[in-house]
């Protein structure tokens, strides 16, 4: 009888095991649905060629998503990647931190190994915890005397362009110019002089444009003058970093002028880490800020109504008070045409994200270890989340429109999607401020045509460019050249 009971024992207990696994771990062949998607072309090609024809990431997901639904399946190369893109889908990754680093592979050359871009579990998280100090919300206050200074520079430059005669002004090199000064006193505290960060700009150009042909398909010969050009040019950023590590280390610090690179220097475990998660976040905060502040001056000077609304709020918020923190929250309008820019031009068209666990999504489930993408530019382009989407509407941003609102918080999301999210918006209002009093209106001049910026994986981004008899041409070089007229206020 014992025996028996035994037997009675473990049937009940093997048959609640199998209930259970039922209820949270149904079948993938009966009661799961295989995620649809593409099937590779080839073992080790994947779906490679269907996203060169595509001729980015984010027209491939377009199109995959526009197929197969919202959770898609493809190959990229050998890897087995799912592709979710849904504001309702998102929420299922916010706890996940770990990101997939065969997606971000072909960066290290630039980034280094051991950049915070391949740290994950609780080492990318401790340094995560540590970096985000310096770029908080509270943090703001100590950076805005920088963007404020930056942007004078900035419209002085335009100033004395038309002293000289000069009517129009390539705005996204100004932009550059700008962005790339303000993230790295940001990052590294002061810069000694402007040709410092002209002779960064220079080397971090030749880098960036190595790792845009290396994306294209376009390889270096070990040896070659390419191959020894990159790497003078990547030694002098190190070198930049080291120095100014350097000259931190002698300087007096206070609580109250926290920068990344203080934290750099405390919790980075060896020089290879530090320089790699420098470089890192300079490549990350100074194309979002260019490609942001660039979209932002395309669509002001492209839609005058919006422009002079903009201008307006600016002068009666801050007027000839000094730029705070304050007087950037109250300007409403200009954040939710600075909002409206980014979901438009995709400026950040993607996010990733690998789980240690499977996860279930709607009928589907996918595994630990798969690579998934987070297609926040395909979200930010369905009808369905946001009306009408090709069009400009700085309204879908207005306190009380919750679902629009709801659907672009994925892009600001803590949990390693942006970090120094709060320090983009006082970046435009720095710069729109001392242009709404100098200038009268922004214009463009002729039309601008073609495709908005795309990131890909495969191939460089292509940009809209404008040549100067008012034609356009679709250029294959990694360039945008919006020409902006300005009129003086006199």
């Amino acid at each position: 009888m014992p025996f028996e009971r035994q037997i009675l024992s473990a049937i009940f207990a093997l048959t609640a095991i199998f209930i259970v696994k039922k209820i949270l771990y149904p079948s993938d062949k009966k009661d799961r649905k295989v995620i649809p998607g593409l099937k590779a072309k080839s073992c080790q090609q994947g779906n490679l060629e269907d996203l060169e024809k595509a001729g980015s990431l984010q027209e491939f997901l377009t199109e995959l998503h526009k197929k197969f639904g919202d959770v898609a399946s493809f190959w990229l190369g050998a890897q087995y990647v799912v592709s979710i893109a849904s504001p309702d889908l998102f929420k299922e990754f916010e706890a996940v931190f770990n990101r997939p680093k065969c997606l971000f592979m072909l960066f290290e050359p630039l980034i280094g190994a051991k950049s915070i871009q391949y740290a994950n579990d609780e080492d990318g998280k401790s340094r995560r915890k540590e970096y985000d100090r310096s770029m908080a919300h509270s943090a703001i206050p100590q950076y805005i005397k920088a963007f404020t200074e930056a942007s004078l520079q900035l419209v002085e430059s335009i100033v004395e362009e038309e002293s000289k005669g000069i009517k129009t002004h390539p705005i996204t090199k100004l932009v550059a110019a700008y962005a790339l000064k303000v993230d790295l006193i940001c990052l590294f505290g002061a810069v000694e002089n402007d040709d410092i960060i002209s002779n960064f700009r220079e080397n971090y150009h030749v880098c960036w444009t190595e790792m845009e042909s290396r994306l294209g398909g376009s390889f270096p010969e070990p040896g070659s003058d390419r191959e020894k050009m990159f790497l003078k040019s990547l030694q002098s950023l190190q070198s930049f970093v080291s120095q100014m590590v350097k000259k931190r280390r002698e300087e007096d610090l206070f609580p109250e002028n926290h920068k990344l690179i203080d934290s750099l220097i405390s919790h980075s475990p060896d020089v290879e880490t530090l320089i790699s998660d420098a470089i890192s976040f300079v490549v990350g905060g100074f194309h979002t800020t260019s490609a942001s502040l660039s979209w932002t001056f395309y669509f002001l000077a492209k839609y005058p109504q919006f422009q002079e609304r903009v201008f307006r709020e600016i002068q009666e918020v801050v007027g000839s008070d000094e730029f705070s923190l304050e007087n950037v929250s109250k300007c409403v309008y200009t954040k939710q045409v600075f909002y409206e820019a980014l979901r438009i031009s995709q400026v950040a068209p993607y996010a990733a994200r690998i789980a240690d666990e499977d996860i279930a999504l709607q009928d589907h489930v996918i595994k630990a270890g798969t690579p998934v993408v987070l297609a926040l530019g395909v979200t930010f382009q369905n009808p369905n989340f946001f009306p009408k989407p090709d069009n400009f509407n700085p309204d879908r941003f207005k306190p009380g429109n919750t679902n629009e609102i709801a659907a672009f918080r994925p892009s600001e999301s803590g949990n390693g999607f942006v970090l120094g999210t709060d320090l983009q918006t006082p970046k435009p209002l720095s710069v729109l401020r001392p242009l709404s009093g100098s200038f009268g209106c922004l214009s463009l001049k002729g039309k601008i045509s073609g495709r908005f910026m795309d990131w890909s994986l495969i191939r460089p981004m292509k940009f809209i460019s404008l040549s100067k008899n008012g034609s356009y041409d679709q250029d294959k070089t990694p360039k945008l050249n919006i020409i902006l007229c300005l009129k003086l206020v006199n």
